[in-house]
């Protein structure tokens, strides 16, 4: 699901528009005797935009996974 959350981060306010994925739960077993190994919940960044609408994605390459990872628990929670 395509979507946009703000958040702060390094005391400013950053658009991070992506996709999302929900979890998927492990399932042990099937009926078929097969299982789902599961996998967790994702969020994909298509870009970070700045309070002046500037595209500073590229600003933010060595923190996008504690980015990613505050975008999945706003929507999360």
């Amino acid at each position: 699901m395509k979507t946009s959350e703000t958040i702060e981060f390094n005391n400013q306010e950053l658009d991070v528009i992506g996709h999302y994925s929900h979890e998927e739960p492990t399932i042990m077993y099937l009926p078929d005797g097969s299982g789902d190994p599961g996998c967790p919940s994702d969020f994909e960044i298509e870009s970070i935009v700045n309070e002046d609408g500037v595209d500073v994605t590229d600003d933010y390459d060595e923190h996008i996974e504690t980015i990613r990872n505050l975008v999945i628990q706003i929507i999360e929670d």
